[in-house]
């Protein structure tokens, strides 16, 4: 490649507790992260620094894209209230009460891929019964290569849906999914 030169990979690095971010997190975080991560570079990682950031729509990741958060392993929580989660923290307020809405996050192109983060649902209560319904907290159709790697999916109702999404890698993922871990139809 290139006369054996490496090739060029441009890396996006936003510290979500900047300034510029900050202003954007007042209207919900996901105006600023999803600005953020809209910027269509060939490949950029975008990185999700330690702290919990509520959301209340959706995300979606596009092609060639990584919403990449602190852990390198997949995080657990031990005994006590999720108040206490560190890391890179989303809080999905997005979807209760409906299974076929859009996800909380949408892998929507090839190479789109989350990984270090921790997703909980915090409306989501132990006492509701029957559960409250939400869509897939990850959700991936018709995209090739997705990944989702060391992330902890807390409480989701679905936790990952991959839809025709041929050599998907889910790995290091761990969780307490309410109906279903992970449904795959490649």
């Amino acid at each position: 490649l290139n006369g054996g030169a490496k090739p060029h990979v441009a890396k996006l690095v936003a510290d979500l507790r900047d300034p510029w971010a900050a202003c954007e997190l007042r209207r919900p975080l996901r105006r600023g992260l999803q600005r953020i991560i809209v910027v269509r570079l060939e490949r950029a990682v975008v990185e999700v620094a330690a702290g919990q950031y509520r959301i209340n729509t959706g995300l979606t990741i596009p092609a060639n894209v990584t919403l990449s958060g602190t852990y390198r392993v997949a995080p657990t929580i031990q005994h006590g209230p999720t108040g206490n989660l560190s890391g890179s923290v989303l809080l999905a307020y997005a979807g209760r009460g409906a299974t076929n809405g859009p996800p909380f996050i949408r892998l929507a192109g090839n190479n789109a891929a989350i990984a270090g983060l921790v997703i909980t649902y915090p409306e989501w209560k132990q006492t509701d019964v029957p559960p409250v319904p939400y869509p897939p907290c990850v959700l991936a159709e018709n995209a090739e290569n997705v990944k989702v790697s060391d992330c902890l999916l807390l409480n989701p109702y679905e936790g990952i849906k991959l839809v025709s999404a041929a050599r998907h890698w889910v790995r290091d993922v761990t969780g307490y999914p309410i109906k279903r871990g992970i449904y795959v139809d490649a």
